[in-house]
């Protein structure tokens, strides 16, 4: 899976497969990502920023110190059954997660990317605070999945 630039991401995955043919999963994933828009949009994150090799090596870049950043907390868990002693081998799976996502900023005055170079005022040591506003949102959600496959050998 293709995590976009100026992002980290922990995963956690467990699975296990009680009886013959069933498998289920439990997994939390955490991903923080610069925000490609608004008023503290984080140079270099954004796959558009990134294929620009115009001035790459000059940006600076302060991991969560130089604007907004997108915070996720996804929970979800899982099972699948699949059998191949019917005529048509089928598998069945589903899913069902929640999300949680909020935004941290800096503060206005440390903000400043008059150039394409980054954020210039921002270092290593500014500090981050939690936001909810109509631009960066603290948004939660449900993700479902389910579905069948169907195969032939």
């Amino acid at each position: 899976y293709y995590l976009p630039p100026n992002a980290d991401e922990f995963f956690f995955r467990f699975e296990t497969t009680p009886v013959r043919g069933l498998s289920t999963s439990f997994q939390y994933q955490f991903i923080r990502h610069g925000a490609d828009y608004g008023t503290q949009q984080v140079q270099g994150s954004s796959l558009y920023s990134e294929l620009s090799n115009v001035n790459r090596d000059d940006i600076e870049k302060h991991f969560l110190h130089d604007g907004a950043y997108n915070w996720m907390h996804i929970i979800s868990a899982g099972a699948s059954y699949s059998t191949k002693k019917t005529k048509v081998p089928f598998n069945i799976y589903g899913s069902l997660g929640f999300l949680y996502s909020y935004y941290t900023m800096i503060d206005d005055e440390d903000y400043k990317r008059p150039t394409i170079l980054g954020n210039h005022k921002a270092d290593g040591n500014t500090k981050y605070h939690f936001v909810d506003n109509d631009e960066y949102p603290v948004q939660c959600g449900i993700v479902m999945t389910f579905g069948i496959k169907l195969w032939n050998f």
